[in-house]
């Protein structure tokens, strides 16, 4: 009698469990996402009931919090340009012949790299308020209850939810640190460069955009030695950004190719390693 009494209690208890959704239950689910979804799209305005909104998640302490992030988003802004000489060296090979040659380059360049800035105290606000809509269908689809809360419950629920993603937005918005190698954004270089064996000057303009932790850009090079011509070819970079300062101190790691476009007689194709550091001078 003990174990049919036992098993009618374990089918009851399955059936509790797989039993499909109430009336009561949906309507709760519905209650819960009303109620977070109101809360959300008034948020930033005033309550005359005192209705809970986004705005009593971010206390006068948060606020302040947040406005220091906003000083430190401007350092990040300015860390995420560098704009300044450049120097380098570079050693090339030419693909014909495999002739070997190097020098010394120099001139100017300009970094952008994708460094995010802090939002501000609007943009947190929308953050908090998709986390929050993204939340409650998480628990739309997590199930049931056993009985249909009251009122109280659900806003003290969503009160707890609610504050726990604004301290999972904060904590992500003040996590930001410098990095090495800061994803990179685009650059604009324009440099001279002489070359030892050869005893030849070269101009050579260049602009990459970032894909990535890397950069593709196209170079052109005019070679000024007993004749003057053209080369052009593409070029990808590795960008390390030095120090924590404001001021950035780039070191762009470089491979290039070029191809000559006049005077393929006298200029060949070549391929080229080299280095150049960066400082910034704005």
């Amino acid at each position: 009698m003990s174990t049919r009494l036992q098993a009618s209690a374990a089918d009851a208890d399955t059936q509790r469990r797989t039993r499909r959704p109430t009336p009561a239950h949906r309507r709760w689910l519905g209650q819960l996402l009303a109620v977070l979804a109101l809360w959300l799209a008034l948020a930033g305005t005033a309550h005359a009931d005192g209705a809970f909104n986004v705005d009593d998640a971010l206390t006068d302490e948060d606020k302040a919090a947040l406005q220091s992030s906003l000083r430190a988003g401007f350092w990040r802004f300015r860390r995420s340009i560098a704009l300044g000489p450049i120097a380098g060296g570079v050693g090339l090979c030419t693909l014909s012949d495999t002739e070997c040659d190097g020098g010394v380059s120099f001139g100017l360049g300009l970094y952008r790299f994708d460094i995010p800035v802090v939002p501000t105290l609007d943009m947190v606000r929308t953050l908090i308020e998709r986390r929050a809509l993204d939340r409650g269908k998480e628990l739309a689809r997590a199930g049931t209850p056993d009985r249909a809360p009251t009122q109280e419950e659900i806003e003290r629920y969503a009160r707890e939810e609610l504050m726990t993603i604004k301290a999972e937005v904060m904590r992500e918005l003040n996590a930001r640190k410098p990095k090495l190698a800061e994803k990179p954004g685009w650059h604009m270089l324009l440099e001279g460069a002489y070359l030892f064996s050869s005893e030849a000057w070269q101009v050579r303009p260049t602009i990459g955009l970032g894909i990535g932790p890397i950069s593709v850009g196209v170079t052109s090079v005019v070679h000024i030695a007993d004749n003057t011509n053209l080369a052009v070819g593409p070029e990808l970079g590795y960008h390390l950004t030095l120090g924590k300062q404001t001021r950035t101190i780039v070191i762009d790691l470089f491979a290039r190719a070029d191809f000559a476009v006049t005077g393929r007689d006298e200029l060949a194709d070549a391929i080229s390693l080299g280095v150049r550091l960066g400082l910034d001078i704005l």
